[in-house]
C-alpha cells in the first residue's frame, strides 16, 4: 500500500509539474508548436512553402547573434564591438569539422567528430574565445573595453584574411552539408518533435479552458481554433484532416461546457480522502483524462491525415537518392529553430534566476553591486563565455546553412554593426527583440527593393528605404519594437483588464495574452510568405467572420421597431460579408493570375470599406447601443 501510495504521489507530482510548466509557458509553446508546424506543409514536389522556410531560416541565425549582443549589452551594459569574432569562430570551426582537407596533420582530426557533436564543440570554442576577452578585458569598462574588443576581432580578421589557404580567401571556402541533413531519419526526428510541441499545445489549450471558464476564454479560443483548422485546409493534401480537428475542436468546446457548468455531474466522478482527513480530493476521469486525452489524440490524427502525404513524400525521396535540395530545407530549418528554441528558453531561465539579477545588479551600478558582495568580475566573464557560445553557434549553422564563408562574410565589422541595429531596433534588454530586429531588417534588405520596383520607383533606392524605417523606429520607438510596447503595455493591459461591454465585462488576463502572441506569429508569416494560399487563409477568416457577425446582428435588431437603426446595422454588416465574399474572389483571381478583373474587384472593394466606415460613424452610439443590449439579453437568455 505505501509503494501503490509512493507511486500515486509522484504520479500526481509529475501531472502538477507538467501543468505547471505549460501553464507558464504558454506563449512560447503555442508560437514555437506553430514553427513546428510549418514546415510539414512542404510537399517533395514545387512547394512555396521552402521560400518562407528558407527565409525564417536566415532570420533566426541572425536572431541567435543578436542575442549574443543583447545578453552583453542589453543585460550586462557590455558594449563589445568584437561579437564577430565569435560568430567567425564558430562558422570557421563549423567548417574545419566538416571538410578533413582544410587543416593538415593532425589538425585534420577535428572532422572526425560527427555533424551533431560538431555544434557543440563550435559552441565550446566560441566560449572559450569569449572568455580570453574576458580575462584580458572585462576589468575595461565604456569605450575602452569594446574597442579591445574590436582589436582582438581584427586580429583574428587578418589572421584568416592573409590565410587563405584555410579560409578561403576572397573566392570563399566550400562547406559541405553533413551527410545526416540528407537523411529521411534526421528529418523524421524533427517531425517527431514537432508533434510533440503540438501535443504540448493542445495540452495548453485543455489546461487554459479549464481555468479559464468565463465566456470570454472559448470567445478568444474560437479565432485560434479556425486560424489552424483553415492552415490545415489550405496546405493539408486531404480534407479529413481539418475534419477530424474540427471534431477535436468540438470535443474541446464539450469540455468547457463540462466545466463551466456546474449543475452538471461527472457520472466517472469519483473521491478520496487525503491522509489527513480534513479535505476530499476529488477527480473527474471524464474531463480531467479521458475528454483530454480523446482531444489530444484526435488532434495530433488530424495533423498527421493532413501532412501524411508530405512526409511519406519527402522519406521516399530520400529512400529513393532523389534531390537533395527538397530535402535539407525543412531540415535545416527544424535544427537552426530547435537551437533557438533552446537558447532561448535556457537564457530566459538565466535571466530570471538569482545570477541574472546578479548580472543586472552589476550592469545597473557596479559599484553598489560590489558593496553588496558581488563579485562583478566574474559576472562578466560568465556573461562573455555565454553569449560567445550562442554566437559561435550561431555561425555554425551559418556556415552549414549557406555552404560557403569567407573572412568579409563571417568576420567583418559589419555583422557587429548588423547586430547591434537588430538588438536597437527590436529593443535592447527584451530578449525577444533582437530576433524580431533580426526579421524586420532582414525582410526588408530582402523585399525592399522589390517593393519600390513594384510602385514604379528605382530599386536602387531601397537602402533609402531602409534608412527611413530605422529613422521612424528610432524617433517613435525609443525603445525597439518590443521595448516600447512592453513600457505602454502596463497602461494598455490596465484598460484591457477593465473591460466593458455593457454590464459584461470582458476584460483580458495576464493568462490570455498567449493567444494574442500566436495569432501575432501567424500574422508575422502571412506578411513574409509569398504564397497565395495565405491570402486565401486571411480571406477565409473574414468571411467567416463576416457572416458570424451578420448573424449575431439580425438577432439583435429583431427587438428594435427603428427601422433606421435597423437597416444601417444590416447595410454595414451586409457590407462586410459581401467585401470577404468579394477578397475570396480576389484570392482566387490572384491564384490564376487574372489581373484585370482583380483590380476591379480591388477598386469595389475599398468602395465598399469607405461606404462601411461612414456608416460606422455615422450611427455609432445607436450601435453600440443595440449591440450591448442585444449580447445581454443572449447571456441573459443562456442563463
Amino acid at each position: 500500500m505505501d509503494n501503490e501510495s509512493n507511486i500515486k504521489g509522484r504520479f500526481r507530482g509529475s501531472n502538477r509539474t507538467i501543468s505547471s510548466f505549460l501553464s507558464n509557458n504558454r506563449t512560447i509553446i503555442a508560437a514555437v508548436a506553430f514553427l513546428y508546424l510549418l514546415p510539414l506543409g512542404t510537399a517533395a514536389a514545387t512547394s512555396p512553402t521552402r521560400t518562407l522556410l528558407s527565409l525564417m531560416t536566415q532570420i533566426m541565425i541572425f536572431g541567435l547573434l543578436a542575442m549574443s549582443f543583447d545578453l552583453q549589452l542589453g543585460r550586462s551594459a557590455l558594449l563589445n564591438f568584437g561579437q564577430v569574432a565569435l560568430f567567425g569562430v564558430g562558422a570557421y570551426t563549423m567548417a574545419f569539422t566538416l571538410n578533413s582537407d582544410i587543416l593538415p596533420p593532425p589538425f585534420n582530426l577535428i572532422a572526425a567528430i560527427p555533424f551533431p557533436l560538431t555544434i557543440i564543440v563550435a559552441m565550446m570554442i566560441g566560449g572559450f574565445l569569449g572568455l580570453i576577452m574576458g580575462l584580458t578585458t572585462s576589468r575595461l569598462r565604456g569605450t575602452a573595453f569594446a574597442f579591445i574588443a574590436l582589436a582582438i576581432a581584427e586580429f583574428i580578421y587578418n589572421f584568416f584574411n592573409e590565410n587563405p589557404a584555410i579560409s578561403g580567401g576572397e573566392t570563399g571556402l566550400p562547406v559541405p552539408i553533413p551527410g545526416i541533413i540528407r537523411t529521411g531519419p534526421f528529418y523524421l526526428f524533427f517531425v517527431v518533435i514537432a508533434f510533440a510541441f503540438l501535443a504540448a499545445f493542445i495540452g495548453m489549450v485543455i489546461l487554459y479552458l479549464k481555468k479559464r471558464t468565463e465566456r470570454i476564454g472559448l470567445i478568444l479560443v474560437t479565432p485560434v481554433m479556425v486560424v489552424l483548422t483553415t492552415v490545415l485546409f489550405v496546405f493539408g493534401t486531404n480534407i479529413l484532416g481539418p475534419l477530424v480537428v474540427i471534431v477535436a475542436f468540438l470535443l474541446l468546446i464539450l469540455l468547457y461546457w463540462f466545466e463551466r457548468s456546474e449543475s452538471i455531474s461527472d457520472p466517472l466522478q469519483y473521491s478520496k480522502t487525503r491522509t489527513n482527513g480534513s479535505e476530499e480530493e476529488r477527480a473527474d476521469i471524464l474531463t480531467d483524462y479521458m475528454l483530454p486525452f480523446a482531444i489530444v489524440v484526435l488532434f495530433l490524427l488530424g495533423v498527421g491525415l493532413a501532412f501524411g502525404s508530405n512526409i511519406a513524400g519527402l522519406w521516399a525521396l530520400w529512400a529513393e537518392g532523389g534531390s537533395i535540395f527538397i530535402l535539407k530545407i525543412p531540415v535545416q530549418y527544424y535544427l537552426v529553430l530547435t537551437c533557438i528554441t533552446i537558447i532561448y528558453y535556457f537564457t530566459r531561465r538565466l535571466l530570471s534566476s538569482p545570477f541574472g539579477r546578479m548580472i543586472t545588479a552589476v550592469a545597473q551600478n557596479e559599484g553598489r553591486a560590489e558593496a553588496l558582495g558581488y563579485n562583478s568580475y566574474h559576472a562578466k566573464i560568465v556573461v562573455l563565455f555565454i553569449s560567445g557560445a550562442i554566437a559561435s553557434l550561431a555561425g555554425g549553422l551559418y556556415a552549414q546553412y549557406f555552404g560557403t564563408i569567407d573572412p568579409n562574410s563571417v568576420l567583418g565589422v559589419d555583422l557587429t554593426i548588423n547586430a547591434m541595429l537588430y538588438t536597437i531596433i527590436g529593443g535592447l534588454g527584451t530578449l525577444f527583440g533582437p530576433i524580431l530586429g533580426a526579421g524586420v531588417v532582414e525582410y526588408s534588405t530582402l523585399n525592399l527593393n522589390i517593393i519600390f520596383q513594384s510602385i514604379g520607383l528605382n530599386p536602387g533606392l531601397w537602402l533609402l528605404g531602409l534608412g527611413v524605417v530605422y529613422v521612424f523606429i528610432v524617433l517613435f520607438m525609443p525603445h525597439g519594437i518590443v521595448g516600447t510596447i512592453g513600457k505602454r503595455s502596463v497602461s494598455i493591459k490596465d484598460k484591457l483588464r477593465r473591460f466593458k461591454l455593457g454590464n459584461l465585462e470582458f476584460g483580458l488576463k495576464d493568462a490570455d495574452y498567449w493567444i494574442l502572441g500566436l495569432l501575432g506569429t501567424m500574422g508575422f508569416f502571412l506578411l513574409l510568405t509569398e504564397d497565395a494560399g495565405f491570402t486565401l487563409i486571411i480571406t477565409g477568416i473574414f468571411a467567416f467572420l463576416d457572416a458570424f457577425v451578420l448573424f449575431v446582428v439580425y438577432y439583435f435588431v429583431l427587438s428594435t421597431k427603428d427601422s433606421r437603426i435597423l437597416l444601417s446595422i444590416t447595410g454595414i454588416f451586409g457590407v462586410l460579408t459581401v467585401f470577404g465574399l468579394l477578397q475570396m474572389y480576389n484570392s482566387i483571381l490572384l491564384l490564376g493570375g487574372i489581373w484585370i478583373p482583380l483590380l476591379i474587384i480591388t477598386v469595389i472593394s475599398g468602395v465598399l470599406t469607405a461606404y462601411n466606415l461612414v456608416l460606422i460613424n455615422r450611427f455609432r452610439k445607436e450601435i453600440r447601443s443595440y449591440l450591448a443590449g442585444g449580447i445581454r439579453r443572449i447571456f441573459r437568455r443562456g442563463r
